[in-house]
């Protein structure tokens, strides 16, 4: 919850100061225009970037009540530890950002203050079938809390449907990757993804 987006932050340190990629940055009198972009572990990443803050007694909270969202709630760092207990997480905002997208993003663990008090421009869309993080817990925290926020659900989708079709089974345990519910095209999907993440941030960006 930490170091993701701190390392998110090392990559535009990175780019900023490269010789190669810094001067082909869009700048103004702010600074460089910088838009983050993440799915699931990567939305929450984003999300802290712009000011979200994780607050590790919610998360423990939530996970011990919420028994349909037991995939994401028995995964690495939502367990509770003595070390953890009553320590809200950092703030790992990343005040060069200046919009994202939250892509089926993990919601769950943020502060309901936080998410009230984030201005930067914000997309967020969740798949109506997602059963790894469940719309209701990770998608509508998010609408109910932060202001201004274009909210999108993807009708039919699962949580996958913003990955690439694998060329082989990839096993998880809310099932393969590669996997769509009947009726769902994720190449027609994703094509009409790129189309409305580019159109959303030309329109905050440029």
């Amino acid at each position: 919850f930490t170091e993701r987006p701190r390392q998110a932050s090392k990559v535009i340190d990175a780019l900023l100061s490269s010789p190669q990629w810094g001067n082909k940055i869009a700048k103004d009198a702010r600074g460089a225009k910088v838009g983050a972009v993440g799915h699931s572990a990567g939305g929450y990443t984003v999300l802290a970037l712009g000011g979200a803050v994780a607050d590790m007694n919610q998360l423990h909270a939530h996970c011990k009540q919420a028994t349909d969202d037991l995939t994401f709630c028995t995964t690495g760092d939502t367990q509770s530890t003595s070390q953890d207990a009553g320590i809200p997480g950092p703030n790992v905002a990343d005040t060069r950002i200046r919009a994202l997208a939250a892509l089926a993003p993990v919601g769950a663990v943020f502060s309901d203050i936080s998410l009230k008090a984030m201005r930067i421009p914000s997309l967020v869309m969740v798949s109506e079938k997602d059963t790894w993080l469940p719309t209701r817990h990770h998608g509508e925290p998010l609408k109910r809390n932060m202001a201004g926020v274009d909210y999108r659900i993807v009708p039919n989708a699962t949580h996958f449907a913003f990955m690439n079709t694998p060329n082989v089974p990839i096993a998880t345990k809310d099932g393969d990757i590669g996997k769509d519910l009947p009726g769902f095209n994720r190449a027609a999907f994703q094509g009409r993804l790129g189309s409305d993440l580019i159109t959303f941030f030309d329109a905050q960006l440029k």
